[in-house]
């Protein structure tokens, strides 16, 4: 629950500055994503050389481009398929590119995983909230230093 907390008030924080919210916090205060759903990775949304790697990766083992939303906070928000750990939407990209050798920059996690409507969680979470709060999905990092989840 501590942790739950604090990310909420790092929100709160991040809104009233002017920065962009949460997608995944969007996204969960909203209940729009219900636990259980398979998120599936967009490959449209990489450039082409991170497409191909990921798209063989994903010929190989179709998990690798699959995750379940668990319906927990940003830093857990997705369990990925292939290893059963929790990431955030940004941290399991990062974790994709940097296993194919790539040295991944500027993650904006939420634009690149798909929900069955065919939403991006970006997207998802962009329609929930009032216009502009959201932004760009890969104008802003957070203090971990990954795009804003």
């Amino acid at each position: 629950m501590r942790r739950r907390r604090r990310e909420t008030l790092e929100d709160e924080k991040k809104e009233a500055s002017g920065r962009r919210r949460n997608s995944v916090t969007v996204i969960n205060e909203h209940g729009s994503v219900e636990t259980g759903t398979e998120i599936c990775l967009n490959l449209a949304s990489f450039s082409d050389d991170h497409r191909s790697a990921l798209t063989a990766e994903i010929g190989k083992d179709p998990r690798y481009g699959k995750a379940t939303w668990t319906g927990r906070g940003s830093h857990n928000a997705l369990r990925w398929e292939l290893d059963e750990k929790n990431y955030s939407p940004s941290g399991l990209v990062w974790q994709m590119l940097e296993a194919l050798g790539f040295s991944p920059s500027g993650i904006a996690g939420p634009g690149h995983w798909t929900l069955p409507s065919g939403k991006s969680l970006w997207e998802e979470a962009l329609a929930l909230s009032d216009a502009g709060q959201i932004g760009d999905p890969g104008a802003a990092a957070d203090a971990d230093g990954v795009a804003l989840d």
